[in-house]
């Protein structure tokens, strides 16, 4: 751990949420999930200066975390806000003891918000199987959306590693594939189902003939 008495920009919200977003860059968090994570500090920053509170880290104690959790209520921010609030604070904190910055996180002692991230729907077998009897065409584009469609049943991929995948990194008969990106987490391997690999065959031979760039992502449209 460093001396408390090192250079207080070197320990402070500021200098560490910098570093705590270069950290989750590197971990291929995306853009989204690390500004999210960037507001919630830059609040407990701004709230701490705010209430001439000290901005060192190791200085931070749970009732004021606490303090701020409730500035967030009185704000009248939405209870699901509050919860992401909460939760990013959370993993930062995580990290700082993960790095040795501080020996324990203050977080643990606070309760979380009474509220729930809400949960994607998830389509019913029904609706699935009208998404892909609107892909029965011989188009291109008939034949991509419908391997687009499979993969996301099959693998749970996001849409921005869906956009990350390349074709190169999966054949015909793959029951693999590997996803690297912004929001792929390390080019990270999903299962493939039968049916998938299949689908792509007849997609995979028009795809050949509309050029370099389609051959090597496969999403591309009317124009490429």
């Amino acid at each position: 751990m460093r001396n408390p008495t090192s250079a207080t920009d070197e320990t402070d919200l500021h200098h560490l949420r910098r570093s705590f977003v270069r950290h989750l860059a590197a971990d291929g968090r995306s853009a989204a999930t690390r500004t999210a994570y960037a507001t919630a500090i830059a609040q407990l920053e701004a709230f701490v200066v705010v209430h001439r509170l000290s901005i060192r880290v190791a200085d931070l104690q749970p009732d004021q975390l606490e303090a701020f959790v409730v500035s967030l209520y009185e704000r009248g921010l939405r209870p699901t806000t509050i919860l992401a609030r909460y939760q990013a604070l959370v993993q930062f904190f995580d990290w700082l003891v993960d790095e040795d910055e501080l020996p324990a996180s203050p977080m643990t002692s606070i309760r979380p918000p009474a509220a729930a991230l809400p949960s994607p729907r998830l389509l019913a077998g029904e609706e699935i199987a009208a998404l892909l009897a609107a892909c029965t065409g011989p188009a291109f584009e008939d034949l991509r959306d419908a391997a687009i469609i499979r993969l996301f049943v099959e693998t749970g991929l996001r849409r921005s590693e869906l956009a990350a995948l390349q074709l190169a990194t999966s054949t015909s008969s793959s029951t693999r594939c590997t996803s690297r990106g912004p929001g792929a987490h390390r080019g990270q391997c999903r299962s493939i189902g039968r049916r998938w690999p299949r689908s792509t065959a007849t997609w995979r031979r028009v795809s050949a003939t509309r050029g370099p760039t389609c051959r090597s992502s496969g999403w591309g449209g009317v124009d490429g």
